[in-house]
């Protein structure tokens, strides 16, 4: 696929992708989609596979054929685009069509926008305070644990880019969503019951997701720093002591992770 592209990098990590799909390769998609189409198409008088393409074409939905042209054209573009710049995506992209509607007779002129992972600091005072509450020994380590953790993300120093947080935002509400659902509930009887707005709660999940990725991207530094990664015999071990985990090793990574963190926090 030809590369006609523009890429635009911001200071908070996030990335736009700029580029055109021509009309020929529009055209060059339609035809190698609509041929899978036809591969699997049955009609009556033909057996399945066997009907002409201008029938296929006549008896299927040419909205339906747009968007899986559209999908199969800017993933791969998107894809081909992030290998080129050597681009770590951190959340899902948001695509934006400059010149719309999608249309097969025109170019398609699109800006694709996402995030790296953040970058992030902490504040050298942050570990001195650590040190002074570890060493009050009347705090369970409960407590001291959540203190802990608080102290670090009150000397943590990001910039996360809106896009992932928008995301997360997106993602937390349609499990809520899912959640008030199968409570047989409904959205609006669960803001009244907390007397509280969409704005309102999107804010507080706003809040709430900027606090979770700063957290977790200090517990990342941390462990980069201190050379505090799991290794894959720890990772083995925790496998087979919950089999059911094996089907989420990125899992298992993260909360071996956070656990070292902490125990190396609270040995200060």
């Amino acid at each position: 696929m030809k590369t006609n592209s523009k890429i635009t990098n911001n200071k908070d990590k996030s990335f736009t992708l700029s580029f055109t799909i021509t009309v020929d390769e529009i055209k060059k998609e339609y035809n190698h989609t609509l041929s899978h189409v036809a591969a699997d198409f049955e009609t009556k008088g033909f057996r399945k596979g066997k009907a002409p393409l201008d029938v296929v074409k006549s008896q299927i939905s040419s909205e339906k054929m747009l968007d899986e042209v559209a999908n199969h054209i800017l993933s791969e573009k998107y894809d081909k685009l992030i290998k080129e710049n050597n681009l770590r995506p951190a959340t899902e992209p948001a695509v934006k069509i400059i010149n719309p509607p999608f249309d097969l007779d025109k170019e398609w002129q699109i800006e694709i926008s996402s995030a790296q992972i953040p970058e992030i600091s902490i504040k050298p005072k942050a570990f001195e305070e650590i040190k002074k509450l570890n060493a009050d020994t009347k705090i369970d380590k409960e407590k001291r644990t959540d203190a802990v953790m608080k102290i670090i993300l009150d000397n943590s120093v990001t910039e996360i880019a809106p896009i992932i947080i928008n995301n997360e935002v997106e993602r937390k509400l349609t499990n809520l969503i899912d959640q008030i659902q199968q409570a047989s509930l409904t959205f609006d009887a669960y803001l009244k019951n907390k007397n509280q707005t969409l704005d309102q709660l999107k804010h507080e999940l706003e809040h709430q997701s900027t606090d979770e990725w700063t957290l977790n991207l200090a517990i990342a530094q941390i462990s980069s720093e201190q050379k505090l990664d799991p290794t894959s015999e720890e990772v083995k071990d925790i496998v087979s002591r919950n089999p059911k985990l094996a089907q989420n090793p990125n899992l298992v990574v993260y909360l071996l992770t956070q656990q070292k963190v902490i125990n190396y926090l609270l040995a200060l």
